[in-house]
């Protein structure tokens, strides 16, 4: 896993620009930098943002961040951003949040800093964020053209409602286009809502009942899955249809190959080449655990933990 650090503390030029904007510098920046290419880049980039109140280097060396690295491989290089403020994307009201702002272009000076960082290392394959770095991320796709990323990762997240003037940018220019949402909480985390998932089409948002506000690292049961998300471009063709690599997946499932159960198990439970099928998933993954495949097992009931109702049917 590569990592590229960009810290900018410094105030951008334009960093008052308004939301009326989106469609002049601001979608001229990002537009520019995703057509620098026709296809594709061999390394898919994320930005990556951290907690309110951290920095880069904290964030570079949490346990969750180096997991999803690792796990991501080489194919995947993750840019992390400097927040300004001491660290806020977001900074607090200044009476309180129990008064919230209603200034729309509150986090300009966030928006811009991002914005230089699109334009400077683009294009992006996706965005991560972590607690109000997560929160942030509906905010800035509210500030750029749609199709900038192409996937968001949001863990221990919410919708920044002491932010009014942000809110209404949000709910302006919701939902993103078809951007493929991942909403991560843990069950234990005081700080996260999964009203984060509200302004986008067809959100995946995972539960993981024994963790709190963390990123999530190979210690929770949801990690492979967050990890699969992450990879995951839907389908080969971004037809709806399923992918050839389904097809012949399923074929090898059908005639009674374990790997190909097991994987075929995997490609329902996150959509991968296929819409997500949670019953089609238990199905495969007990055939391939009768087999003898522990990974089958351990997947099975990391879903069953997640929905027990499927034991049920």
């Amino acid at each position: 896993m590569k990592y590229i650090t960009l810290i900018l503390g410094v105030f951008m030029l334009g960093c008052g620009e308004s939301h009326s904007d989106k469609n002049s510098s601001s979608e001229k920046d990002a537009t520019s930098t995703v057509s620098k290419q026709g296809s594709p880049p061999a390394i898919r980039k994320i930005l990556c943002l951290h907690g309110g109140g951290g920095n880069v280097k904290e964030f570079q060396n949490s346990s969750g961040v180096k997991a999803i690295s690792e796990a991501l491989g080489g194919n995947y290089e993750l840019v992390f951003a400097q927040a300004p403020h001491g660290g806020l994307w977001m900074r607090d009201p200044p009476e309180g949040k129990s008064k919230p702002t209603t200034d729309p272009d509150w986090a300009s000076q966030s928006i811009s800093i991002l914005n230089s960082i699109v334009q400077a290392q683009g294009p992006f394959y996706g965005i991560m964020g972590y607690s109000q770095g997560a929160a942030f991320i509906p905010v800035y796709l509210s500030h750029i053209p749609n199709g900038t990323f192409q996937m968001a990762a949001m863990f221990g997240g919410y919708l920044p409602t002491t932010h009014q003037g942000l809110i209404t940018n949000i709910k302006a220019e919701a939902p993103f286009g078809n951007i493929r949402v991942l909403v991560w909480v843990g069950g234990k985390d005081w700080i996260a809502n999964e009203n984060l998932a509200t302004p986008f089409n067809n959100p995946t948002v995972i539960r993981d009942l024994k963790a709190g506000h963390v990123v999530p690292s190979r210690s929770n049961t949801t990690f492979n899955r967050v990890i699969q998300l992450i990879k995951n471009d839907s389908n080969e063709s971004g037809t709806g249809e399923p992918s050839s690599g389904f097809l012949k997946t399923k074929s090898k499932a059908e005639a009674g190959d374990a790997n190909a159960q097991n994987l075929l198990g995997v490609m329902y439970d996150v959509g991968f080449g296929v819409p997500e099928d949670d019953q089609e998933a238990v199905k495969w993954y007990r055939k391939a655990a009768a087999q003898g495949s522990t990974q089958a097992k351990t997947q099975l009931d990391n879903l069953l933990k997640l929905n027990p109702k499927l034991q049920e049917k």
